[in-house]
């Protein structure tokens, strides 16, 4: 919904809730309407869901509980975000920093609430940002991503960004440990690191900055040689800096312009991450491709489907 929802307040258009299997012409609900039947399903699952089936390359009701940390995070529920965020962070610990470059070897799951297992001979993630066959880079990291960390310090950085020689920088996150089949990094869907940063955040929102700086800094202690704990006594600089965080650990994992969305940010990108496109630096959230159109087909086969402002003149 956070890629089609006009924006994330409660009654603003967001998806149709289909429920049954059926040839139907559903209209858009408001994006409050389908919070709630997310919530209701994710409580139903919660209930079927046995607690010894612990398998994490399937759902389990951790990952129940990842997932809806996650949905409470997008309607701004800061009390069922910390709920859900330290159900799975009391039973899932932080890899430390010598076991996280195994997390994207595939070498261990420490960490790891849910994936999606890719075997041998399957597609690859990692070839959607590297054709390794013609040597193309598909998505670089931004200058501006690897502008945030301290290489010789920020142990996540060799998982994230490599360097293939004259200037080409590509995404190491998803190469993967298999040599003949580079780029077959099981997908990692949720991760306690991100369950830290929610709950941090959420507390940033409460106001209660102690907590909330105690869990940035715990997961920046894992990540960070040297790490000096950061004390915050304002929301803005505790937010901002979970936002940042947030681009740095979950950086190709899908969360960044959800990230942006739901706080109304604009996409603000530096000179030399557009050098071919210099004037094209910032996409603010008035701009009409901030949003996604409603595809086409919907709107030709569905009279109830309505499309979003932007798009409709």
């Amino acid at each position: 919904m956070i890629n089609y929802a006009e924006n994330l307040e409660s009654g603003s258009l967001g998806v149709p809730y289909s429920t049954k299997s059926e040839i139907q012409k559903p209209k858009r609900l408001t994006v409050g309407e389908v919070f709630t039947k997310v919530n209701e399903d994710l409580t139903t699952a919660a209930g079927l869901m046995p607690a010894t089936f612990t398998d994490v390359s399937r759902m389990t009701l951790l990952g129940i509980r990842a997932l809806q940390a996650r949905v409470a995070l997008y309607q701004k529920n800061w009390d069922a975000a910390i709920t859900a965020a330290t159900a799975v962070i009391n039973a899932v610990p932080l890899a430390t920093r010598a076991q996280y470059p195994g997390i994207w070897t595939d070498a261990n799951n420490i960490e790891i609430v849910w994936e999606h297992k890719r075997d041998a001979g399957q597609a690859r993630l990692g070839d959607s940002y590297f054709d390794r066959t013609s040597s193309k880079i598909m998505y670089a990291p931004s200058f501006k991503l690897m502008s945030l960390f301290t290489p010789a310090t920020d142990i996540p950085f060799a998982s994230t960004a490599t360097d293939l020689g004259g200037g080409r920088w590509a995404v190491a996150k998803w190469i993967g440990g298999t040599a003949n089949e580079a780029g077959r990094a099981d997908v990692k869907v949720f991760r306690v690191a991100e369950m830290y940063l929610i709950r941090a955040e959420a507390y940033a929102e409460k106001t209660q900055f102690t907590q909330g700086g105690a869990d940035l800094n715990t997961l920046r202690r894992q990540r960070i040689t040297g790490y000096v704990d950061e004390t915050f006594t304002t929301k803005d600089a505790l937010v901002n800096a979970v936002l940042q965080e947030r681009f740095k650990e979950l950086a190709f994992e899908g969360q960044r312009m959800h990230d942006l969305r739901r706080k109304l940010l604009p996409v603000v990108r530096t000179g030399q991450d557009v050098a071919n496109a210099p004037n094209k630096t910032t996409l603010a959230p008035t701009d009409k491709e901030y949003y996604y159109p409603i595809p086409g087909g919907e709107i030709l086969a569905n009279e109830n489907m309505i499309q979003n402002p932007t798009y409709r003149q």
